[in-house]
């Protein structure tokens, strides 16, 4: 009760053997509980409304005969000790507004005779243990304001029919809100964007397709795998098509077109793609009145000279000098032209 007593908490009342009940609520109590109690006799454990730091004692559950534990408004961090719920006569916890993270331990199942739960306004993680719904003494259960996750358990709202309060507001929790029980306000669930009262809101249904993602058959995972890469197989041949057709519409395009033709003056296996790709601005060589000669690398590694010739369709004087190149050229036996 509040004395504005200061200081730790004494060590050696833990260990009192016939101790029944340590109250010392709204004080100015600091520093950490005894990590060794063996108080056989103590019933009743409050320490609320203190500066008191540090883990929740594992000791506690050396308490045999324990009823009540109120540890609430302190500055406690860590996880919540599984050993609290063997205390099979524990009936209250209260370890609200503190620093506890973690999960809710699932030996909450075996504290069987708890009638007050009260774990709100921590930063306590995961989704409420299924064991819960096996305690059915249990009268009021807060765990609001945590960062808890997942669905509330279809169970919950048939625990017992002791049950009058139920608060997971503030929450992470996704699914349905429980319909058939009257005491289940709306309030006691707000402040869970992903909950909604139907079964067809989007998180259930988001939850039931990851679910059914994460348990797919074999064949689904195959079907996830390789289609990619089958895609990806379909562009590349779709591609090597199309520049299959655009080199066989060039290539129809030049023995179409009247304007040119090529004259091989030896025995060489070329090919006339090949060396119009060599008929670029940088493979210049020469230039003269008749055309511009190119250097051209063919596939082979085979070095030749192209000469582009530009002749005149009229003939006679105004060619240019076009059919003396020609008889000149046909002339030459040179194995790079």
């Amino acid at each position: 009760m509040k004395n504005a007593i200061n200081g730790t908490v004494p060590v050696g009342i833990f260990n009192l053997p016939n101790v029944v009940m340590i109250e010392l609520d709204q004080n100015y109590l600091s520093g950490q509980l005894p990590t060794h109690m063996y108080a056989d006799s103590l019933e009743i454990l409050t320490l609320s409304g203190n500066q008191i730091s540090g883990e929740i004692p594992r000791a506690i559950g050396n308490l045999n005969n324990l009823r009540t534990l109120s540890l609430a408004m302190n500055k406690f961090y860590g996880k919540i000790p599984k050993e609290i719920f063997y205390l099979k006569w524990l009936l209250k916890i209260n370890i609200s507004i503190n620093n506890l993270g973690g999960e809710i331990p699932a030996s909450i199942s075996n504290c069987s005779s708890l009638t007050f739960l009260d774990f709100s306004r921590n930063n306590l993680v995961g989704e409420i243990p299924r064991g819960t719904t096996k305690v059915e003494a249990i009268q009021r259960v807060n765990f609001s304001r945590n960062q808890l996750t997942g669905q509330i358990p279809d169970e919950i709202p048939y625990i017992t029919t002791s049950l009058t309060t139920l608060d997971l507001s503030y929450n992470n929790f996704t699914g349905t809100i429980p319909q058939s029980s009257q005491f289940l306000a709306i309030v006691s669930f707000e402040g869970n964007p992903s909950l909604c009262r139907n079964v067809s809101c989007p998180s259930l249904i988001n939850q039931r397709a990851r679910d059914h993602n994460a348990f797919g058959s074999p064949l689904k995972l195959a079907l996830i795998i390789i289609g990619p890469l089958l895609v990806l197989l379909l562009i590349i041949l779709l591609l090597f098509l199309l520049v299959k057709v655009y080199r066989i519409t060039k290539m129809r395009k030049i023995q179409k077109s009247k304007g040119w033709r090529l004259i091989v003056f030896q025995q060489l296996h070329l090919n006339v793609e090949e060396l119009l790709q060599c008929l670029k601005l940088e493979n210049i060589i020469g230039k003269g009145s008749a055309g511009v000669v190119y250097r051209g690398t063919m596939p082979s590694g085979l070095e030749v000279a192209i000469k582009q010739l530009v002749g005149s369709s009229r003939g006679g004087q105004r060619d240019h000098g076009f059919s003396a190149e020609i008889k000149t050229l046909g002339q030459i036996k040179h194995r790079n032209i």
